[in-house]
């Protein structure tokens, strides 16, 4: 006889992400929290799995040594070792390189030895004198989540070693700064993106130098400072407008977020926005054009990373359907779990616009209430045909369905804004 069925996630926190800022205090919240914590259990068991293939092969030596450096710092520095493997290039490094140990598809750079350039980073993290060779390419050693040391060409490793007095040397030349996010000749640091307003922090990292940085997309140059400066003044001001009037979003981009990836150009005007279940907890964005562009593109990469994490801790579709949806933000049919995915993140984007109506004026507030109305009304018609299609789990039901019973709730409520022009119209003939 089968034991019961019981979902890993409480129905409560189901109800809890499936609704609207606001209606749920903090129980979204702890709910995200969860879900995180989840994944850096799977990435702390990916680690392991690329230790212990490495060991099977054998010849991996080097790689076996910097995972037990690694896993000693991360007993002892938790936190400060979780900054490392924890982040997102760091975790698309590793499925990259399991994939590769299995048979798969090799990347370039996705090898074992690549446990090298974590355990160095945990060093230099935690001040930890040690040595140990990391790999080269292109010219270059890259230190996840830090940087990234100019190295000999000709060299396949580069030599991380502690020289005293707070400081390291990776190879000949390169001494990486007490300040490791700065820059400095031989070494190109990952800025940081520190956001401060209305009693709320955040602090990413402006990972533009990685080549696991965001899968699937094409990530841009690395920025100019000038251009750092205007990401990271961008940046500020969306913390301060989510800080400010979307709360329950921002506590749940500073949970889950880590990183943002600048990506390659753009037409001017075209905002385009990127998330990857294998670098969870990066966002890969065009230059937005301002703070509000930027901080919406945010809530909606975020919604996705929330279903992504959601969806690797229970099914919510059902395996080998064959059934297609049209949703209306799409010219393509789209299987259940893609709908699902634009479904969700368009109901955080309807719920932006939702809260941000009382904030906009004139024309600005017109725009806000048609962007709202066309989201929440396409994210019902999704909803209600996700409903419908019978290849939603239980769990998948159940979760849908408060998804529908929250934009239903909150649809009923808003009303249009006054024309503005026929406001000066009955103003002009009074």
């Amino acid at each position: 006889m089968s034991p019961p069925h019981r979902c890993p996630v409480p129905e409560d926190d189901l109800r809890a992400l499936a609704g609207l800022n606001g209606e749920t205090g903090g129980r979204a919240a702890r709910a995200v929290a969860a879900l995180v914590l989840a994944q850096r259990r799977k990435q702390l068991v990916r680690l392991r799995l690329v230790h212990d293939h490495a060991r099977r092969l054998g010849g991996h030596e080097d790689a076996l040594r910097a995972y037990a450096i690694l896993a000693s710092l991360h007993r002892s520095h938790p936190g400060a070792v979780d900054k490392v493997v924890l982040h997102p290039a760091v975790r698309a490094w590793a499925s990259a390189t399991l994939r590769a140990l299995r048979g798969g598809r090799a990347l370039p750079g996705a090898r074992p030895d690549g446990l090298a350039a974590l355990a160095a980073a945990a060093m230099i993290r935690t001040g930890t004198p040690s040595e140990l060779r990391v790999p080269v390419s292109a010219g270059g050693a890259m230190i996840p989540s830090l940087g990234r040391a100019a190295a000999d060409p000709s060299a396949d490793t580069a030599l991380v070693r502690f020289t005293g007095r707070g400081t390291w040397r990776i190879g000949d030349k390169t001494v990486v700064p007490a300040a490791p996010h700065a820059e400095e000749p031989g070494w190109q640091g990952l800025r940081s993106l520190p956001a401060s307003a209305h009693g709320a922090a955040i602090r990413l990292i402006l990972d533009d130098l990685d080549p696991f940085r965001m899968p699937g997309t094409e990530p841009g140059p690395r920025l100019t400072r000038a251009q750092a400066r205007r990401w990271a003044a961008t940046f500020q001001a969306a913390w301060n407008l989510l800080s400010r009037h979307h709360r329950g979003l921002a506590v749940e981009l500073a949970t889950l977020a880590r990183a943002l990836t600048p990506l390659a150009g753009r037409s001017p005007g075209h905002q385009s926005s990127a998330s990857s279940p294998e670098a969870f907890g990066g966002v890969a964005l065009s230059t937005p054009a301002d703070a509000r562009t930027m901080a919406l593109t945010l809530v909606h990469e975020v919604q996705h990373a929330k279903l992504t994490a959601l969806m690797d801790t229970v099914p919510l579709t059902l395996p080998g359907g064959e059934h297609r949806y049209r949703p209306p933000w799409r010219d393509d049919p789209r299987p259940a779990a893609a709908t699902l995915h634009g479904t969700y993140a368009h109901l955080a984007v309807s719920e932006f616009w939702r809260v941000q109506l009382p904030y906009e004026t004139g024309e600005a507030a017109l725009r806000a209430h048609a962007e709202y109305t066309r989201w929440s009304t396409a994210s019902m018609a999704a909803a209600e045909a996700l409903l419908d299609g019978g290849e939603l789990t239980t769990e998948g039901h159940f979760f849908v369905t408060h998804i529908l019973r929250a934009l239903h709730r909150r649809h009923a409520s808003v009303h249009r804004p006054r024309d503005p022009s026929s406001v000066s119209n009955r103003t002009g003939r009074r």
